[in-house]
């Protein structure tokens, strides 16, 4: 029987890795609507101000995530 923390343990992961494709996704969206924003016409320049934060929150993420998978697949061995 698994102990409630591998199971804790395996959620977690799981989580960290959604939400580190959430944050690439909502990074390149921010991208995406800069882009068009800037074709329009009579319009400011729109810069992607929130793409990098998004973007470093999906790295960390990820880096989280694969710490913790990496620990738990290290640690049932």
């Amino acid at each position: 029987m698994e102990s409630p923390f591998i199971q804790a343990g395996w959620t977690i992961v799981v989580l960290l890795g959604l939400y580190s494709f959430y944050c690439h996704w909502e990074a390149r969206r921010v991208e995406l609507a800069a882009a068009f924003r800037h074709r329009t016409a009579g319009r400011p320049q729109g810069d992607s101000g929130d793409a990098p934060r998004y973007r470093a929150r999906c790295w960390w993420s990820l880096l989280a995530c694969t710490a913790l998978a990496g620990g738990a697949i290290a640690g049932s061995i």
